[in-house]
């Protein structure tokens, strides 16, 4: 039995992470598709959701999609947020903190979950491929659930209603920020290539050649 298996564990995490990579893939075209079709609208709707809610909001929205099952994914926290020309670093740093702190508290709310069985039944389906998981992977199921397509949340919540190793889950917790961060980046670099960044320069030009033109006129603006 070993044997047969044992060959085809490669080629199902070559199978994942081909998953992962399909996904972020499709997202980076979204986002890209959007900002060709709605440059202007995103531009807007992202300076708008900075200029009110800022990187509080990237926080607490980040937090609430990967904590809750919120219907609204970070994804769209962080692309609200670099579309309207927040700081992609500082962008990147506060949601995969927020992203592991939900993690945390997901992870508490599986506790709870665990003394409520109509709560637990809501998990089953997701529990068995989660238990597969860690029967196949042994140790590795760690590493492997990371890439593996079951949700950020719900796998915290499993990870608390078995009572996970608090040393296991800090490492699933840690592991979850290089994926979030590749998520960011994939964004950053999808809006960089619709040209988001044009309008910002066409009006630095307007303004300089307004600056040039008073400049020429005595120094004062048409009013």
């Amino acid at each position: 039995m070993t044997t047969d298996t044992a060959p085809t564990k490669p080629r199902e995490l070559g199978r994942l992470l081909a998953q992962v990579t399909l996904g972020l893939a499709a997202l980076g075209l979204f986002v890209f598709v959007i900002g060709r079709v709605f440059g202007a609208e995103l531009d807007a709707a992202g300076r708008a959701f900075v200029a009110r809610f800022g990187y509080v909001g990237v926080a607490l929205g980040v937090f609430t999609s990967d904590a809750f099952t919120s219907p609204i994914p970070p994804q769209a926290y962080v692309v609200a947020a670099l579309a309207g020309k927040s700081s992609p670093p500082l962008t990147i740093a506060i949601g995969s903190a927020a992203s592991v702190a939900a993690g945390g508290v997901a992870y508490q709310i599986g506790r709870v979950f665990r003394r409520v069985p109509r709560l637990q039944r809501a998990l089953d389906r997701t529990r068995h491929k989660v238990d597969e998981l860690f029967v196949r992977w042994g140790p590795w199921a760690i590493v492997v659930s990371v890439v593996s397509p079951i949700p950020y949340s719900a796998l915290c919540y499993l990870c608390g209603m078995a009572r996970m190793p608090a040393r296991l889950f800090i490492a699933l917790l840690a592991l979850r920020v290089p994926r979030f961060v590749v998520m960011c980046l994939v964004v950053q670099w999808s809006l960089t290539a619709t040209g988001a960044q044009k309008p910002m320069k066409a009006t630095t030009s307007a303004s300089s050649a307004s600056d040039s033109t008073s400049a020429e006129n005595g120094g004062m603006r048409p009013e």
